[in-house]
């Protein structure tokens, strides 16, 4: 994901710092009771990206993390809540099966051998023993100590078995029967809001720019699926770190699946040093280059100096001045034209030196 696209996506996600409203503590509590847990207090945390967590101690004193899943957001799972149920299941169950190595945090399970428990048709909760370690941040960069120590886990990771039922990776894009629904529909006009026909026009005028991109993603994608896969965690970013002086733990096994090592690795921006030292360990081939990222598909003229247009959630929504002339305007842009102010630029700034 390049930091066009992280410029959007950081500004949308401030929403899981507050825990949502059509969720309360009593179906926390009878959740954990399905695991055999009692509440005494429960505490929201506001952290993570994506789901929503709390913390709970049990009359005996002993804490819980648990991490509530929207499934209604979780399209890497599955693309409606009942898929993505079934979906964060083989992941947490493969988490799971994973704990004998030592290197993760893994989930509970039910007596019936739940993994993720649903609570209501958006949201299941799933629970882990409260992990002690020092947590790491998105922006964060590893100490190459800590990196080591990462790739020693991955490489462990990388060479067992893949548990029955563990998931496989699709590459490619997620929102792509969308896209192709939307290519399709060219000839129609759009009337899904106020940027909808000159976002339809703008399409037009670079579709063969932008079927020659997806090509290049079919024939790139169809490559990778013809190579075995190990079992990769997806997300192994510092923020899904705890750090220890002697190894690390992985937490967020929601992205596990079976894929090319480069899943994970492109992540850890590893030296050839690294590499070597992963080759030696796991016997997978060295690939110290990443591919080079697709050209923009749009051409150039200026266009990545267009304000984002990521939906933003309902209470975030709000309109760009000037954005339609933008559209109206953007063919006939200057290519030398003083580039657009970004108001999450100071965001972007901080982000972590592996994004391209």
């Amino acid at each position: 994901m390049g930091r066009a696209l992280w410029r959007s996506v950081l500004t949308t996600l401030d929403g899981v710092k507050t825990r949502p409203d059509d969720l309360h503590d009593e179906q926390l509590r009878t959740g954990l009771l399905a695991y055999g847990l009692t509440a005494a207090s429960l505490a929201y945390a506001p952290v993570g990206f994506g789901d929503h967590h709390w913390t709970a101690t049990d009359p005996d004193g002993r804490r819980w993390f648990l991490t509530v899943a929207d499934l209604a957001h979780k399209s890497h799972c599955g693309p409606d809540p009942d898929s993505a149920l079934l979906g964060l299941r083989a992941a947490m169950s493969t988490a799971r099966s994973l704990r004998h190595l030592g290197l993760l945090v893994a989930p509970l399970a039910t007596p019936d051998g739940e993994t993720a428990l649903r609570l209501t048709p958006r949201y299941a909760l799933s629970v882990f023993p409260y992990a002690s370690g020092t947590p790491g941040g998105f922006f964060d960069r590893l100490a190459p100590a800590d990196r080591r120590l990462l790739l020693d886990a991955l490489s462990r990771l990388h060479t067992t078995a893949p548990p029955p039922g563990t998931p496989v990776h699709h590459p490619g894009l997620s929102g792509r029967p969308r896209l192709d629904a939307a290519l399709a529909s060219l000839t129609t006009p759009w009337a899904t809001g106020p940027y909808a026909e000159p976002a339809r026009t703008l399409t037009a005028t670079h579709l063969p720019a932008l079927r020659r991109a997806l090509a290049h993603l079919d024939r790139t994608t169809e490559a990778l699926t013809s190579v075995p896969g190990v079992v990769t965690h997806g997300e192994p970013h510092p923020g899904n770190l705890l750090r220890h002086p002697d190894h690390v733990l992985l937490v967020d096994w929601d992205t596990v699946a079976l894929a090319t090592p480069e899943r994970d690795l492109w992540l850890l921006d590893p030296t050839p040093a690294d590499l070597a030292r992963y080759t030696a360990t796991t016997g997978h081939p060295r690939r110290p280059r990443r591919p080079r990222p697709l050209p923009p598909p749009l051409g150039p003229g200026g266009h990545r100096r267009l304000p984002p247009l990521v939906p933003r959630p309902p209470h975030r929504r709000h309109r760009h001045p000037g954005l339609l002339d933008r559209l109206h305007r953007h063919p006939r842009r200057a290519r030398h034209r003083p580039p657009h102010r970004n108001p999450v630029e100071p965001v972007t700034s901080r982000l972590p030196h592996w994004v391209p």
